[in-house]
């Protein structure tokens, strides 16, 4: 509740009033003041009853003191009334209000809750003497809409800095503790443990620009919006942080701040000095094929990607710094991506260790497919060659307790070992994954070295765990044409639908097609050795369809069978599809 300041100016007026009433009582001949009685005695000469039956007709003088007229909504204020009855007796009080709540109205105290709403509302106070005259006050108290700011923090679940041990959740992960301030309006605030955070905007801050600052362990981001300009005009955004490259922290905006920017990458080039992040004009930004230049009005520069995705390379260079080469960052047409960028000087050196930003799939990770690489993403361009000089993890398959210990030596008998780019590196296991097990990896050492010469930080103890899906056999969803079809085009494509990824050669392992066209009586036989003569074969929805478009298109209006007598097919671990063999479809052609 707010404190009641006391108005003396108020309260000395209403004294003042008082005296010039009744002073002017005394040598007035306006009879309003006086009653019919009073005037008869006064010419009798009766004078002494001219006084009291002047201050009879007087009514009460109030005024209600509060400390504002202006307040938030739900907020509760106290009022109190500063009175005088010209005839000295006692009065009585009776409060009103037309918006919110008079939680109290003993006497001349009231005790009043603004609604949750905006509103104008008008607050009285009756005050009635011994003779029934009354006197009443009102004031207006304008009731202010609170405006809402929220951001949600998430976080890429392969990056090692979301430390989550739920098991339920999905990609993305609630940053709790992340810190939310807005430069020069001393607000900050931390996320909850849903990722959010509420900042509450008074009337001042409405309308202006606001650079917001998003901390969380090393990710440090900055970006701009514009507060709402009316009052109540709630507003809210979400960023999504993804494994970042050493000096670049990334994120994923969408909301109101970032809507304008959706497709679009933005970047703030910073120079790191005592603790502050200082802009730094005339940096080149190369994003794919688009490039642009911060300036001294525009310290930060967008630069389109919508014909690039889910990834487009990033490059940052300016003359006497050391530039950011070739770095992978999400871009998606619903979504802006927001990168902070930390450039060192020429011949600045850091103490930061090459670390690991992410690895797929991430701890916990559950349904993982049986022949699903490991992908680690380290944070900055690696020595591949030192990569498995002296390393060593144990392997368990915790449900059925075997455990295999690797060195570098051992890797490559193991699985594949491939390069995305100097800072991914993917294994392939040779064999797959038990399906539907818990398997944990525990790193014991590893010790390598970035491009530039620095050690790995050391992961010794790091552990990592994730569940592996079912391993069913392939099953036929559905056909298309479906049976019996009419107008079906000539060119197809006839397709086939998986319930899992199939092994796109597989299909040429074992396989009889009879096509025939009913009109003519003729039947053509298609198998592994000149399907491809009659059909162009096409994989798709991640090899789960696979369809058939002729070579040449189909006669028209003509009655045609389509046999699947044998299709071998098998998933991605070796099990053949079931559901094919002896299928028939039946279907007409049209004219196109």
């Amino acid at each position: 509740m707010k404190k009641i300041k006391t108005n003396y100016s108020a309260l000395l007026s209403i004294v003042i009033g008082i005296l010039i009433i009744l002073g002017a009582s005394g040598c007035t001949s306006d009879a309003t003041l006086r009653n019919p009685v009073s005037a008869e005695k006064e010419a009798e000469g009766d004078r002494g009853g001219d006084i009291a039956s002047t201050t009879a007709t007087l009514i009460p003088i109030i005024n209600i003191l509060l400390d504002s007229t202006r307040v938030n909504t739900g907020e509760e204020i106290n009022l109190r009334i500063e009175a005088v009855d010209p005839s000295g007796g006692t009065l009585d009080y009776a409060w009103s209000a037309n918006e919110g709540t008079l939680v109290r109205a003993d006497s001349e105290i009231a005790v009043w809750q603004a609604p949750q709403h905006s509103a104008k509302a008008l607050l009285t106070c009756k005050a009635t003497d011994i003779r029934g005259k009354m006197g009443s006050a009102t004031v207006e108290i304008t009731v202010v809409g609170k405006t809402l700011y929220e951001i949600k923090v998430l976080g890429d679940r392969s990056s090692l800095f979301v430390n989550s041990n739920s098991y339920t959740i999905g990609d993305f992960a609630p940053l709790g503790g992340a810190k939310i301030e807005v430069e020069g309006m001393d607000i900050s605030q931390l996320t909850d443990t849903a990722g959010k955070a509420v900042l509450s905007l008074d009337s001042e801050k409405l309308g202006k620009n606001a650079k917001i600052r998003v901390s969380y362990q090393n990710w440090d981001l900055l970006y701009e919006t514009l507060f709402p300009a009316q009052e109540g005009d709630n507003r809210s955004d979400e960023l999504i942080f993804s494994p970042n490259f050493q000096g670049l922290t990334v994120a994923m905006g969408t909301g109101n701040a970032f809507s304008p920017k959706y497709g679009m990458i933005e970047v703030a080039p910073v120079e790191l000095g005592t603790g502050l992040l200082t802009a730094i004009p005339e940096v080149c930004v190369n994003a794919g094929t688009e490039s642009g230049y911060t300036d001294m009005n525009n310290l930060r520069v967008a630069v389109s990607a919508q014909r690039f995705g889910p990834e487009i390379s990033l490059s940052l260079s300016k003359p006497g710094y050391q530039t950011i080469e070739n770095t992978s960052v999400p871009v998606a047409s619903s979504y802006a991506t927001i990168v902070l960028a930390k450039m060192l000087k020429n011949g600045a050196s850091t103490t930061i260790e090459p670390s690991i930003s992410a690895i797929k799939p991430y701890k916990y990770n559950q349904s993982v497919a049986v022949t699903s690489p490991i992908e680690i993403v380290f944070a900055q361009p690696m020595a591949r060659d030192s990569i498995f000089n002296d390393f060593e993890v144990i392997v368990t398959n915790k449900n059925t307790n075997e455990i295999v210990g690797l060195n570098g030596s051992d890797i490559s008998k193991k699985a594949t070992i491939e390069w995305k780019n100097d800072t991914t590196l993917v294994l392939r296991p040779i064999n797959s994954f038990t399906s539907q097990s818990i398997y944990s990896f525990n790193i014991k050492k590893w010790n390598a070295y970035s491009i530039d010469g620095r050690k790995l930080k050391s992961y010794a103890g790091l552990y990592h765990e994730f569940t592996t899906a079912s391993d069913p056999v392939p099953m036929v969803t559905s056909f298309v044409p479906v049976n019996g079809s009419s107008n079906v085009r000539r060119n197809g494509p006839f397709a086939i639908n998986f319930d899992v990824p199939i092994n796109p050669n597989s299909i040429y392992d074992d396989l009889s097609i009879e096509l025939v066209n009913k009109d003519i009586n003729s039947t053509t036989t298609l198998t592994e050795t000149n399907v491809d003569s009659f059909f162009s074969i096409t994989w798709t929805n991640q090899n789960k369809t696979v369809e058939f478009v002729p070579v040449n298109a189909l006669d028209a209006f003509c009655d045609y069978t389509l046999r699947f007598n044998k299709l071998a097919v098998k998933s991605m671990t070796g099990k053949t599809a079931t559901g094919i063999n002896y299928t028939w479809l039946g279907f007409s052609t049209g004219g196109m």
